[in-house]
């Protein structure tokens, strides 16, 4: 069974052309955090991921995420990398010298490509070069066949799935997630639309976790009756374990962060609202991205 498209459209968030595709029918999803998940993914359907990403393009995906980074002008990137300012315009003394070197590198590769900006400090743990691109050129190869969102349903039952592998399932059509999402075993989702859609937010939040950037937000959040994900960076090394500090009294610490044998697949508590989990969770920051949680 080859990869399916589940909706090409306009994005519900800016209304630019964008493509939702369900992966992993065929194989095995080889993500030995998720587990075998069937992964949705949603891309701009007119341009390369990395285009979106270093234009902002990517907005009509992940909305106002926070963990999108900015997009910057290479000369004001070039400010950037001499001084290494903060967002608080403070030179920070903190970073270390390779992140210099690493934006410097970045500069001259999107420079050699012919880009006028770049996206910087981005804190999303997806790498767009890699699973969302191949994903993206096998679509525009013709390589996938379209069904409706209930037809999908029906190789999703029974299976875990994974919805927003890349891209925010705000920017879909509420009528083309929620037969996914009702029909899979196990379901991951995550939202930060609570940053700039709340309707929206409450709407996907009977199957997701609202993405929170601090406690005061998520507090916020599960008042509204959601429950939230959130990552700290206010974490200490336990016996070879990321163990958060400042986890509410509503909140439990994600188990996958814990230990090497769960998988998102066998866990499945990142559900939202679907099996009536009271607890939120929360999650020390790690992956590529994990420097700049501190200063979002």
């Amino acid at each position: 069974m080859q990869n399916l498209i589940i909706y090409d459209g306009p994005s519900v968030i800016d209304g630019a052309p964008i493509v939702a595709i369900l992966t992993g029918l065929a194989n095995a999803s080889r993500n030995a955090g998720t587990g075998d998940m069937l992964q949705l993914y949603i891309f701009r359907a007119d341009m390369m991921p990395e285009v979106a990403r270093h234009t902002g393009a990517d907005a009509a995906i992940c909305g106002d995420c926070p963990m999108r980074g900015r997009v910057v002008s290479l000369d004001e990137a070039r400010d950037i990398a001499a001084t290494f300012y903060t967002h608080s315009g403070c030179y920070d003394m903190t970073r270390p010298a390779g992140q210099r070197a690493q934006l410097i590198k970045r500069i001259k590769t999107a420079q050699d490509k012919g880009q006028d900006t770049i996206n910087i400090e981005r804190a999303c743990y997806v790498i767009v070069s890699q699973a969302p691109t191949i994903i993206f050129k096998a679509y525009h190869s013709g390589l996938y066949r379209e069904a409706t969102p209930d037809e999908a349903a029906q190789y999703v039952r029974g299976r875990a799935l994974r919805i927003g592998a890349y891209g925010d399932s705000a920017a879909l059509p509420f009528g083309v997630v929620e037969p996914l999402a009702d029909a899979a075993d196990t379901v991951t989702n995550y939202t930060h639309s609570g940053c700039y859609d709340m309707t929206r937010a409450k709407q996907l939040a009977q199957f997701t976790m609202l993405s929170a950037d601090n406690l005061e937000q998520a507090e916020r959040y599960r008042k509204s009756g959601a429950r939230t994900f959130r990552v700290s960076s206010d974490w200490e090394l336990v016996n070879g374990v990321r163990r958060v500090n400042d986890i509410a009294r509503d909140e439990s610490q994600c188990p996958k962060t814990i230990s090497k044998r769960v998988t998102c697949e066998t866990c499945g508590v990142c559900d939202g609202l679907k099996r009536g989990i009271k607890n939120s969770i929360v999650a020390p920051s790690h992956g590529n991205g994990a420097a700049y949680h501190a200063v979002l």
